[in-house]
């Protein structure tokens, strides 16, 4: 119980690093480490200097045929996207939106950003990739920053793939519910659940208002 304290220190690690050097991989990196520290220091009883990240571990991941398959998606749409990036399709992309006046200040491009997160509700991690690859580009047009756009895109993606349910996560949920007996199908209760999705509906707003 005394060392229970110990399991906050990877995202402590994580928050004090990013608010000291704004590294956001660095952090991420360096939170891994500690967990890992610690997940050895559990089982062996010290804390080894050494192999402290096993091919094991990494191996053990892409065991799992799900977490396989949504980290070769993600890395395929991200190759795409900095594809069309690289290649100036995002810039071009970006000229045109402001040409065509759709977003002619800071408010329209934050609130665009938001339309597109919303638009792709296939998948959350699609979403986010999409979301901000497109729009970095025109926040940076007009001087808004990074940590603003990082907020929209993520406080859109997730909870518009919680509301419209036609993707992996509504799956996943109707998979939960079928293992209870109800009245009526599993279906009509997640649906019935959209409505009192505070949590969602809530943050959509602030996003909104925050646009």
């Amino acid at each position: 119980m005394s060392a229970d304290w110990l399991t906050v220190l990877p995202p402590v690690v994580a928050i004090a690093v990013v608010l000291w050097r704004r590294e956001v991989i660095l952090a991420l990196f360096l939170s891994i480490f500690t967990a890992e520290l610690l997940q050895h220091a559990a089982s062996l009883g010290s804390i080894p200097m050494a192999g402290l990240f096993t091919l094991e571990r990494i191996i053990a991941v892409f065991e799992d045929k799900d977490n396989a398959r949504i980290l070769f998606f993600s890395l395929m749409i991200g190759a795409l996207l900095a594809y069309i990036r690289q290649s100036g399709g995002v810039t071009a992309m970006v000229s045109s939106i402001i040409n065509r006046g759709i977003a002619k200040n800071g408010r329209q491009a934050a609130l665009l950003t938001t339309g597109v997160g919303a638009a792709v509700f296939v998948e959350s991690n699609l979403s986010v990739l999409t979301a901000g690859i497109l729009s970095r580009g025109i926040f940076d047009r007009f001087g808004l920053s990074r940590a603003k756009l990082a907020y929209i895109i993520d406080s859109t993606s997730a909870p518009i793939c919680i509301l419209i349910l036609l993707n992996a996560w509504g799956a996943y949920i109707l998979v939960l519910l079928n293992s209870y007996e109800f009245k009526i199908t599993a279906a009509q209760v997640l649906w019935g659940s959209v409505p009192l999705n505070f949590y969602a509906l809530v943050t959509l707003v602030i996003v909104v208002a925050t646009a």
